[in-house]
């Protein structure tokens, strides 16, 4: 046990350690290309990230990339998953496809009701910007799901 917690500490010093020499790269992206993003070390609430940027050009093909990506790979408006059966047998049997079919439905409205495509398109727009981003989803009583995009 103490040298599952020795392994465990000596690797968050190595995760925390690789984090910092990126977060000054992190912070000057953020500064130019997602200004409402990121919370650094230091910062104030209100402080006024777009005072360093020249024009909005950067963030605007930024914002064009990310849409690209998620409407690219996860669109709202078109079914971009569906579940099917391994075994041809299970096909064939009468109601099998319907019963994909309506459980399918149900994720995509989980899915949209639980606020995914807006997470996603703010994960595409980290990825992009930080080469890193987190997905987080948790239980809702009224929505099944919720996701978000945390920074």
């Amino acid at each position: 046990m103490e040298t599952d917690l020795a392994k465990l500490k000596q690797f968050v010093a190595h995760v925390e350690g690789q984090r910092n020499e990126r977060m000054p790269q992190w912070r000057e992206l953020s500064y130019y290309l997602l200004p409402s993003r990121g919370k650094f070390p230091g910062e104030q609430k209100d402080n006024l990230r777009n005072k360093k940027r020249f024009n909005n050009t950067s963030a605007r093909a930024l914002r064009r990339a990310a849409a690209g990506m998620t409407e690219g790979m996860t669109p709202a408006s078109l079914p971009w998953f569906r579940h099917d059966f391994l075994d041809r047998g299970q096909r064939e049997v009468t109601g099998s496809r319907e019963y994909a079919d309506a459980v399918d439905e149900r994720l995509r409205a989980i899915l949209e009701a639980g606020g995914f495509y807006q997470a996603i398109h703010s994960f595409n727009a980290e990825l992009l910007t930080f080469g890193a981003a987190l997905l987080y989803q948790e239980e809702s009583m009224s929505t099944v799901a919720r996701f978000d995009c945390p920074t």
